[in-house]
C-alpha cells in the first residue's frame, strides 16, 4: 500500500513487505521499518498451479493454470535468498526481520505440515 497508492505513514509505522524483493529497497529507502519477505522467494504455496475455478469463458486466457509466481520455491531457493541484498548499511537497519509466507486459501489442515516444512527452515538459517 505504501508503494502502490503511496499512502503517508507515520515512521513509526512497521511496514510488511511480501512482495518483490525489491520493495524492500523502495520501503527502507523511505526510511521505514520493514518485515522482508518476497514472492521471489519466500512463498511456500508457489508452483502449485493457480486455486481459481476458471469458467469455460476464460478457460484458455489462464490455460495451463500456472500461478503467478510459479515455479515451486525449494529449500535450496529459500535459503539463498538475503533480505538485505542491495541495500545501504542504514537501509539494512531497518529490518526488523523476515517473513516465510503461506496462504491460507492455498492450504488446509491436511497439506500445511508438507508445505510448510522443512523449506521454512531454510529461512531461519539463510546466509
Amino acid at each position: 500500500m505504501l508503494l502502490v497508492w503511496n499512502v503517508t505513514l507515520d515512521k513509526s509505522v512497521l511496514v510488511q513487505v511480501w512482495q518483490s524483493a525489491a520493495n524492500a529497497q523502495l520501503v527502507t529507502g523511505q526510511g521505514y521499518q520493514t518485515i522482508v519477505g518476497s514472492y521471489d522467494y519466500w512463498y511456500l504455496d508457489c508452483g502449485r498451479g493457480q486455486w481459481l475455478d476458471f469458467g469455460p469463458a476464460v478457460f484458455q486466457q489462464f490455460y495451463p493454470f500456472l500461478d503467478y509466481c510459479n515455479p515451486l520455491k525449494n529449500w535450496r531457493l529459500i535459503y539463498s535468498y538475503d533480505p538485505l541484498f542491495n541495500l545501504t548499511s542504514e537501509q539494512a537497519e531497518l529490518v526488523v526481520g523476515g517473513e516465510i509466507h503461506l496462504w491460507s486459501e492455498q492450504t488446509d489442515e491436511h497439506r500445511i505440515e508438507s508445505m510448510l516444512w522443512p523449506r521454512a527452515a531454510a529461512a531461519g538459517i539463510s546466509p
